[in-house]
């Protein structure tokens, strides 16, 4: 708390905001914000865990308990989610980023590796290597509202959205190409050949 003259300053640590008071008539005058904390994600695959860190003071928050061999994560744009694929429980554990739970496990396709956000956070998408398809989770319900199969000889692993948001990539390592995926109809519009196991994809702005 800061006090200034007739104005007092209370800082909101969840809410990243600043409330300004008069202290005349003890109203909020104005409301100022300031950002929020960071979080990072880590998944420790070998102790079934996934860390929280506040990056800001350099401390582990919390380790969660998620699915076996965890490995790929992805967070929401809005800061609300983080999902955590299970590599061998095929399963992708829900994390509330606000309170720092685990509040569901979603049951996907075989061996789900790379985690993808929609730019709406409407959906995340999970690349199954065994299983050779990408799900769609729908991020309201929580449950996979969409299984896309690829090719029998594909096996894909990272996934990326391009700027507009309408085509995701993912390399299908051992099918050697990228799929390209249209979002809006979940289909694959187009196959590009690439060099031997391509896995991780990067797409310039």
């Amino acid at each position: 708390m800061i006090l200034l003259a007739a104005l007092i300053f209370i800082t909101n640590e969840r809410a990243g905001s600043v409330s300004v008071i008069d202290s005349t008539t003890d109203r909020i005058v104005k409301t100022i914000a300031v950002g929020t904390r960071t979080q990072a994600y880590i998944s420790n695959e070998d102790a079934r865990t996934a860390s929280i860190v506040d990056t800001a003071r350099g401390k582990t928050l919390a380790a969660l308990v998620v699915g076996t061999e965890p490995e790929g994560l992805g967070a929401s744009h809005n800061g609300h989610w983080a999902y955590v694929t299970g590599e061998t429980s095929n399963t992708v554990s829900v994390i509330d980023a606000r309170v720092n739970r685990v509040t569901s496990n979603i049951m996907v396709d075989a061996r789900p590796r790379g985690v993808l956000f929609s730019r709406d956070d409407s959906r995340a998408y999970i690349t199954c290597e065994v299983g050779g398809a990408v799900d769609a989770i729908d991020t309201k319900t929580q449950r996979v509202g969409a299984r896309l199969k690829l090719r029998a000889v594909d096996h894909p692993v990272g996934p990326v959205m391009s700027p507009d948001g309408k085509l995701l990539y993912a390399g299908t390592g051992r099918g050697n190409a990228v799929a390209v995926i249209d979002t809006a109809s979940r289909r694959v519009v187009n196959t590009i050949k690439a060099g031997d196991g391509p896995w991780g994809v990067a797409v310039k702005p």
